[in-house]
């Protein structure tokens, strides 16, 4: 399975964590998406939050059981699995890819503090920092 975690990748100034999450849905579209992305709000009234102070994790692999449609992009109906088995994948070139699209979607100057990737496999981990 590949677990993808981000937080801190807006800033005061524009930007959005739950906006580049669908991004990395569509980037890794040979994947199912397993279970329903996960949004996870921390405090709100902390002084040094960035704007909806809020995280987000995916899970990818091969579906299995039943599916639901959680959303579009464009006219291309996107499922989230009920289960999911572990997928062969290369863990370097899905980090790059990833670190990609954090570098294009994220203008300069904001302040990326917590992009991580965690690649799980059976021939181990693979951790990343995207800053």
């Amino acid at each position: 399975m590949l677990h993808i975690g981000l937080d801190d990748t807006d800033s005061v100034k524009g930007g959005c964590t739950t906006w580049l999450a669908t991004e990395i849905i569509k980037e890794l579209s040979e994947f199912d998406l397993i279970g329903n992305p996960r949004l996870v709000r921390l405090n709100p009234n902390v002084p040094w939050k960035t704007r909806g102070n809020g995280a987000v994790s995916l899970i990818f692999g091969k579906g299995t059981g039943s599916k639901q449609i959680i959303g579009k992009f464009n006219d291309l109906d996107i499922f989230a699995f009920e289960k999911g088995l572990g997928t062969d994948y290369d863990k370097e070139i899905i980090l790059n890819r990833i670190m990609n699209i954090v570098s294009k979607k994220i203008p300069s100057g904001f302040s990326t503090r917590c992009c991580y990737l965690r690649c799980i496999s059976s021939r181990g981990i693979v951790l990343a920092r995207c800053n």
